[in-house]
């Protein structure tokens, strides 16, 4: 494409560049197409590195909420969506929306729903390797009143998490990463109570995330167990800090009591078995109390809601767990 003299460039926006929340997700580096290069952003140092520029006017694009086209049902999460800057055209792998009525708190209510956990499970329903406007049009989402407290809420929150740029600052910036952390789990606990889920409820829909945590140091003992070919367990610590992390604020949300022994709640409330069962992938070491282990992924250092790297044994995102490419 020529190079038009005196015309503006703008970044040109793609899928990969746009995680929950976050679009300066990933820098480009080299190389095109399947074999190109991108590099990680810490949040230390967020900036727009697209891999294109292209010629276009300032008041072409407006700042608006796009979701990441390319995704899949087992990957750690489904639904990776954030507000993109003004002036910043979107290839086909990634789609932008627009709200009626028009108003960016409009758009921060509807991208602090659809990255909230309950959302993304109903998604996960759904999709396979591509999301489109029809599921996500077509998937239930909670909408609060706009003027309500739910609404203000999740649009002030979301409002914060996404200034992490110049380029959008729509107010005081969430940039410490147990703050982001503290306004996702406020988040994810408003958007299950618009969908009325029982403390219950909201636990399974956790359980439904086994990718979530891999690079947070875990708890004593906690496990998670995949199973190779020949279907021997193969445990390995994890952590489940963002798990607790939700679980906790929807119940401080909800105004009940956590429970004192997280693995007897599993087992006896959303019957699911975390400890003496041999075909469940979970296993709570011997810290039960929610709020205690809350206090102790804290003091070990585990951040709830950081995005994980992959691992050698799911290379391309999608989890396996009956499939163990090393063995």
């Amino acid at each position: 494409m020529p190079v038009v003299p005196d015309a503006f460039y703008f970044p040109l926006y793609e899928g990969r560049m746009v995680h929950q929340y976050d679009h300066a997700a990933k820098a480009y580096q080299s190389g095109e197409g399947r074999g190109a290069k991108w590099a990680d952003l810490e949040f230390s140092g967020k900036e727009l590195l697209p891999h294109f520029y292209v010629a276009g006017s300032r008041d072409e694009y407006q700042l608006r909420a796009a979701f990441c086209r390319v995704t899949g049902q087992t990957n750690e999460r489904s639904m990776l969506a954030s507000m993109i800057p003004p002036a910043s055209p979107a290839g086909n792998s990634l789609a932008t929306l627009t709200s009626v009525p028009a108003g960016i708190d409009a758009q921060l209510a509807w991208l602090a729903g659809t990255c909230s956990f309950v959302f993304d499970f109903l998604l996960r329903q759904k999709i396979s390797t591509n999301l489109n406007y029809f599921y996500v049009e077509s998937s239930p989402l909670a909408r609060p009143l706009m003027g309500s407290e739910a609404f203000s809420s999740l649009a002030t929150r979301a409002a914060r998490l996404v200034s992490i740029t110049p380029e959008i600052q729509l107010a005081e910036p969430a940039l410490e990463l147990r703050e982001r952390a503290r306004l996702r789990a406020e988040i994810d606990a408003i958007v299950a109570g618009l969908y009325d889920l029982s403390p219950a409820e909201f636990g399974y829909i956790l359980t439904t995330f086994p990718l979530l945590d891999r690079d947070q140091p875990p708890l004593a003992d906690d496990l998670f167990v995949r199973w190779n070919k020949q279907g021997k367990p193969k445990p390995e610590p994890r952590s489940y800090v963002t798990r607790d992390t939700a679980l906790l604020a929807y119940f401080r949300h909800c105004g009940i009591a956590p429970p004192d022994d997280l693995a007897a709640w599993y087992r006896d409330e959303v019957q699911v078995k975390m400890i003496d069962d041999e075909s469940c992938p979970y296993r709570m070491g011997p810290l039960r109390n929610l709020e205690a282990r809350v206090a102790e992924h804290y003091r070990r250092g585990a951040i709830a809601y950081i995005p994980s790297k992959a691992k050698k044994w799911d290379p391309a995102g999608p989890y396996q767990p009956q499939i163990d490419s090393s063995e």
